[in-house]
C-alpha cells in the first residue's frame, strides 16, 4: 500500500470523489455525485466503447431506474441498437415449457444491449453531469493519510503515473478490483463452473423473450441484443469440460454441437452465424481453464490520461451507459448522493466498495 506520494508520480487537485471502475455501478455513481455537485474523477483502464462477454441483459426493474437517471439515458438507449424482452422461457430437459410475462409499470419489459453501447451512454451521462473521465487509467494503488484511504496512485497508457488525491474513494472496478485487493477484502474460490459465451446472428425463434434452457449437465441462456444478433451462453460444470479436454473435444469448437443436445435448441442455428465468442469461469474471480475470449472487432488505440470531462467517448453516437450485474458500488443502503451527504455531515467512512 502507498502511504505516501511516490516520487515518480504527478500530484493532481484533490477531488472531493474518486470513482474506480466506469462499468455500469461506477458510472451511475460518479453521475450522481457530479450532478449533486460534488469534483468527481471516473477513471477506468478500458477505452470506450469496450466489449464485454457478460451482461448484456437488463432486469425489469432497471427500466424505472434508468428513467430515474435522467440525462437522456433512456433515450439514449432507445436510440442505439437494443432489444426489448417482455418476459422469460424456461424449457425442462425433457422439453417441457413455461413462459412468463414481465407487468406492472408504463414500461413492461427489459432492455438487452450490447456492453459497447450500455457502458459508454452511462459513461457519457457522467461526463455530462459534470464528472471527469480518464480512460486507459490502470488504478495500481491506494493512498493512505493517517490510516485512512486519501486517494489512489494511476498510471495511464503512456507511462505517466498520477497521485489522485480524494475525501472519498468509491471502488467499483469488477470482480478483480484492485481497490479490494488493496485493502484485503479479496476472497476466492476455485471455479465450479464454465460458461462459452458467443453472439450469434440471426437465431430462428426469437420472440420477444429470454430464454434458459435447462439440461441434465448445464444450461443454456439465450436473449436478442438488437439487430438480429442473440448472446447466447452454455454454462457446464467444470469437471465436465475437463472431462472433454481429456478426451480431446473441445467446446469452443463443438460449441453448436452442444447446443444440439437441448431440445428447444435443436435446429434453431440453421441459419445462424456466430459473430464473437468467448469464455469464463464462474465464481468469475477464479481463474478460468479456458483460453481468454477471441474477439472479433478490431479495437482502436487506447486514448490516454485526459482528466476532462469532455472526452468520454467522443466517437460514440450513443451517449453512455453500463449493465452489470451490481447495482450499486457503495457499502450499505444508501444511494451514492446520500452517502456523499452523509459522509459530508462525518455520518459514514472515507471508502466505499
Amino acid at each position: 500500500m502507498v502511504r505516501r506520494p511516490e516520487r515518480d508520480a504527478l500530484v493532481t487537485d484533490r477531488w472531493d470523489v474518486v470513482v474506480v471502475g466506469a462499468g455500469p455501478a461506477g458510472a451511475t455513481t460518479a453521475l450522481l455525485l457530479a450532478r449533486a455537485g460534488a469534483s468527481v474523477l471516473l477513471v477506468d483502464r478500458a477505452r470506450f466503447p469496450r466489449d464485454k462477454a457478460c451482461s448484456e441483459y437488463l432486469s425489469p426493474a432497471t427500466t424505472d431506474i434508468l428513467e430515474r437517471l435522467g440525462g437522456g439515458v433512456v433515450d439514449a438507449v432507445e436510440g442505439s441498437a437494443h432489444a426489448k424482452l417482455y418476459g422469460m422461457k424456461v424449457v425442462a430437459p425433457g422439453g417441457a415449457v413455461m413462459c412468463g410475462r414481465f407487468q406492472g409499470g408504463p414500461r413492461p419489459y427489459s432492455f438487452a444491449l450490447p456492453r459497447t453501447a450500455f457502458d459508454t451512454i452511462l459513461v457519457a451521462a457522467a461526463a455530462r453531469a459534470g464528472a471527469h473521465v480518464s480512460e486507459a487509467t490502470a488504478v495500481e494503488n491506494l493512498v493512505w493519510e493517517r490510516g485512512a484511504v486519501a486517494g489512489v496512485v494511476a498510471r495511464s497508457c503512456n507511462g505517466h503515473r498520477v497521485t489522485c488525491n480524494a475525501r472519498i474513494v468509491v471502488g467499483a472496478d469488477g470482480l478483480r478490483s484492485v481497490v479490494a485487493r488493496r485493502l484485503g477484502l479479496v476472497r476466492s474460490s476455485p471455479p465450479r463452473r464454465v460458461a462459452f459465451s458467443a453472439h450469434v446472428a440471426d437465431v430462428a425463434g426469437i420472440d420477444g423473450v429470454g430464454e434458459l434452457h435447462v439440461g441434465k449437465h448445464g444450461y443454456v441462456g439465450l436473449g436478442p441484443i438488437g439487430g438480429g444478433v442473440t448472446t447466447v451462453a452454455l454454462v457446464v460444470p467444470l469437471e465436465t469440460v475437463r472431462t472433454a479436454r481429456s478426451e480431446g473435444r473441445d467446446f469452443r469448437q463443438s460449441f453448436f454441437a452442444e447446443l444440439e443436445r437441448f431440445p428447444g435448441l435443436a435446429g434453431r442455428r440453421a441459419r445462424g452465424s456466430m459473430l464473437r465468442c468467448g469464455a469464463r469461469s464462474w465464481p468469475p474471480n477464479a481463474s478460468s481453464p479456458s483460453s481468454p475470449p477471441v474477439r472479433t472487432r478490431a479495437r482502436s488505440p487506447p486514448r490516454c490520461w485526459r482528466p476532462t470531462a469532455a472526452r468520454a467517448v467522443a466517437n460514440s453516437p450513443a451517449s453512455g451507459c453500463s449493465s452489470g450485474s451490481s447495482a450499486w458500488a457503495w457499502a450499505g443502503p444508501r444511494s451514492p448522493t446520500a452517502s456523499y451527504a452523509a459522509w459530508r455531515a462525518g455520518q459514514t467512512s472515507r471508502i466505499f466498495w
